[in-house]
């Protein structure tokens, strides 16, 4: 594997003038800074360089590496999205970081002994903690007493936090049908288990009725989910609302997954969507179920970028008093008019 050397070698320049280059500190200010720092990355990379990163850990007390702590278990949950761990490594990348995985039992992660070591042992500079269902009231009380910087992912904590503002997604999903003039609508969440609940659950669903609760005119139902949580089971339920004559011109559902049920029973009532029933939901994906569905858009993307940028900068200024959570503004509809349309005669 090639060295620091062998770069200053292979471009002709000083030891320590490679060495920033490769660390990013050169400003680039001239035209020729700019082309030797190019020169130098070029060279570097078809050389083969990788930087020492235990040397570098050495040298200035920091590994660069931010590790995310997942769990398993029978009551906790970690629901990991593809497009918030996927920004998670790019920023992280852009940084100088690399991102680690490390998956904890609940047992481990609430261990007195466990946690701290696994901290101390880790080779990290930072966490962040992807626990976001079933809380144990002990673990945030166990990580205030961490030393190293950690950052709770999509939870609803008072600090040290980054989530979207799902009361205001919820919102904004029944503004978008309330101005295209439905007035019997409802909110279904096809697999909603009180005990086994994201904060989410709970917001999208207030907001939602929040907002429509302000309109005069509106009829409005939450479409309560059933005990037995199979799918021809719930298919069977919303086909026989849809059947009724007050039945909804429009349901909001929580995920693309209870939008799956919706068109199902959509499919066996014979309403077409959306010329007969629109459907709204919440999430990033470009598609659902087959078919683009009109959705206000959760930003995990940029989640994870904030998560990064407020983890370094407590990294980089350890003194800093505990920060507010960061709540995400929920606002853009992605797909508008693809599931959703006026209601039928309007």
């Amino acid at each position: 594997m090639a060295t620091i050397r062998d770069v200053a070698d292979a471009a002709g320049l000083p030891i320590p003038t490679v060495a920033r280059i490769l660390r990013g500190e050169t400003k680039g200010r001239w035209a020729s800074a700019r082309e030797r720092t190019a020169r130098v990355l070029k060279l570097a990379q078809e050389l083969g360089y990788r930087p020492n990163l235990a040397a570098k850990a050495v040298a200035t007390g920091k590994t660069h590496a931010i590790t995310l702590v997942i769990t398993t278990g029978p009551t906790g949950k970690s629901t990991l999205h593809e497009s918030l761990v996927r920004n998670l490594a790019s920023t992280l990348e852009a940084r100088h970081y690399h991102l680690n995985m490390a998956i904890f039992s609940e047992d481990e992660l609430l261990s007195e002994e466990a946690l701290p070591h696994f901290l101390q042992a880790s080779y990290s500079d930072g966490f962040l903690i992807n626990f976001n269902k079933n809380i144990p009231p002990e673990l945030p009380a166990c990580l205030e007493r961490q030393s190293l910087p950690w950052l709770w992912l999509n939870y609803k904590y008072s600090h040290n936090a980054v989530y979207p503002d799902d009361f205001m997604a919820g919102q904004t999903a029944a503004r978008y049908l309330l101005d295209l003039g439905h007035r019997q609508v409802a909110y279904f969440n096809a697999f909603h288990t009180p005990a086994d609940a994201h904060y989410s659950e709970y917001d999208r669903q207030d907001g939602f009725c929040a907002c429509v609760q302000e309109t005069t005119g509106v009829s409005a139902r939450l479409i309560q989910p059933l005990r037995e949580k199979k799918r021809d089971g719930l298919v069977g339920h919303l086909y026989t609302i849809l059947q009724a004559p007050d039945r909804p011109t429009a349901i909001c559902t929580y995920s693309e997954t209870s939008a799956s049920i919706v068109i199902a029973a959509a499919f066996a009532a014979g309403l077409k969507i959306p010329d007969d029933l629109s459907i709204i939901t919440f999430g990033e994906k470009e598609a659902f179920c087959a078919l683009p569905l009109t959705a206000v858009r959760i930003p995990l993307g940029e989640l994870g970028q904030d998560a990064v940028s407020i983890l370094l900068q407590r990294i980089e200024n350890p003194q800093t008093a505990p920060q507010p959570s960061r709540v995400l503004p929920v606002k853009d509809i992605i797909y508008p008019g693809s599931s959703v349309a006026p209601p039928p005669g309007c």
